[in-house]
């Protein structure tokens, strides 16, 4: 324990954020599974991902509404969304 408190806290891992960053990952993954676009016909454009990834994150925010998760993943969630489709389309959500 001493060790903890020789790192300042800027410094730490904050292993709550890393599971939410990879959370997030496996939204992505999950949306670039093929048969969303050759079972259901999704076209596999950037717009198509684009939908996909959306409705990945909307069914991830009402099912952590519905079982009484912290809203600081669900605005973790958001927070990683936004900022991953605010950068050039070489981002981490295409």
């Amino acid at each position: 324990m001493p060790s903890k408190l020789m790192i300042p806290k800027r410094f730490r891992l904050n292993l709550h954020s890393r599971k939410i960053d990879d959370l997030y990952g496996a939204i992505v993954a999950q949306s670039r599974r093929a048969a969303f676009y050759i079972g259901y016909g999704v076209p596999d454009t950037i717009e198509g991902r684009f939908d996909l990834i959306v409705l990945h994150v909307v069914l991830l925010l009402a099912r952590l509404d519905r079982g009484g998760r912290p809203h600081a993943i669900s605005a973790r969630t958001c927070s990683i969304f936004f900022a991953a489709i605010s950068t050039p389309i070489s981002g981490k959500w295409a």
